[in-house]
């Protein structure tokens, strides 16, 4: 886990007494990433951030799988650089 997003995850409730709850809500998910909460609910519809649904309604996060995607986001971003074909549309003959 980068240094960035260990900074990113503190200030947390229960962080400053030793006790931190694994699963996080969509408020605490968007203050995480820097994300507004209805981004993070757009991303939860098009299920491209890891979640899990309690009931119908309630959507939580594991932090650690949120931190472990947030890594996988920044691996790929930076492995595409170096790719000419990335990001880039490509005409059908």
């Amino acid at each position: 886990m980068t240094e960035e997003v260990k900074r990113a995850s503190q200030g947390f409730p229960g962080e400053q007494l030793g006790t931190v709850r694994e699963t996080i809500d969509c408020k605490e998910t968007a203050a995480l990433l820097g994300l507004s909460e209805w981004m993070i609910y757009d991303m939860v519809k098009k299920r491209l951030i890891p979640h899990v649904r309690v009931g119908t309604r309630r959507v939580l996060f594991r932090r650690s799988s949120v931190l472990a995607w947030l890594d996988e986001q920044e691996r790929n971003s930076i492995a595409c650089k170096g790719n000419d074909q990335c990001g880039k549309i490509r005409r059908i003959q």
